[in-house]
């Protein structure tokens, strides 16, 4: 996926010479956190919300949240960051996160032929995140698995056999211990899958068969099936279905080990 395909554009952006209040009161209505300083085609800077705002007594950074904000009286060029972190459209969306992740920012501006294209921030790359391991229905199966060669193909064979097309599959690969897999399945023989999976030497973490994408601001309840004597942190938070608090109404693939 390519940075292109989520960020931005086109782009609200401001000059040196506007006054700060302007600027933030046209951050409020287009409900926005941050622009380009532009002289003429030329990216001279960043500013943000947080730059155009002082809290009472000093530097926002340094004052307690419960002081009064009050807008900088200067114009974009006195607080603006002269420093900034370009991507191309054509980039992979991975280039921009670790970009971001390591040099702690949250957004870069997309540029190619020395042109402003577009701006990507860390609210897209989450929307993406979203995007890939999201489904409107399903099961999804978060499992530890030790490396083999095989790896992808060998998830892959079970989902076909058991006619599970696949939306995702992701894995996390650990220094140490095994591997952390995400799959995502629409229908199919799940239950069966389930234990195809067990018996390739698969941790079942949990499993989700409700649809994927939770209603807006709530949480699906997912099953989890930790193997014996190995306690992970969905185990102790999750929320334990039916199926969970009466084991004669699990299917065998999730009562085995």
């Amino acid at each position: 996926m390519l940075v292109r395909h989520f960020m931005s554009t086109p782009v609200f952006t401001v000059s040196a010479s506007d006054r700060c209040a302007r600027v933030l009161g046209e951050f409020r209505r287009r409900q926005i956190r941050r622009a380009p300083v532009l002289d003429g085609n030329r990216i001279v800077g960043l500013v943000s919300e947080r730059d155009l705002l002082r809290r009472s007594g000093g530097d926002l950074a340094v004052q307690p949240a419960g002081a009064a904000e009050t807008v900088h009286p200067g114009v974009v060029g006195d607080v603006m960051s002269p420093q900034i972190r370009t991507i191309r459209p054509n980039d992979h969306l991975e280039l921009a996160a670790r970009t971001m992740l390591q040099y702690k920012i949250s957004c870069l501006l997309v540029v190619e032929a020395h042109k402003l294209k577009g701006i990507i921030t860390e609210s897209d790359i989450f929307r993406a995140l979203t995007g890939i391991l999201s489904s409107a229905s399903g099961c999804r199966i978060v499992f530890e698995k030790p490396r083999t060669e095989k790896g992808y193909a060998e998830v892959m064979e079970l989902c076909l056999q058991h006619r599970c097309p696949v939306h995702a599959l992701l894995r996390c690969e650990r220094q140490e211990g095994d591997d952390i897999y995400y799959l995502c399945v629409a229908g199919g023989d799940t239950d069966s899958l389930i234990q195809d999976l067990w018996s390739s030497s698969a941790q079942i973490l949990c499993v989700d068969r409700a649809a994927v994408r939770a209603p807006e601001g709530g949480n699906t309840a997912p099953e989890t099936r930790p193997s014996p004597g190995r306690a992970t942190a969905a185990s102790s938070q999750a929320v334990p279905t039916p199926s969970a608090r009466n084991p004669e109404s699990a299917p065998e693939a999730l009562r085995k080990r």
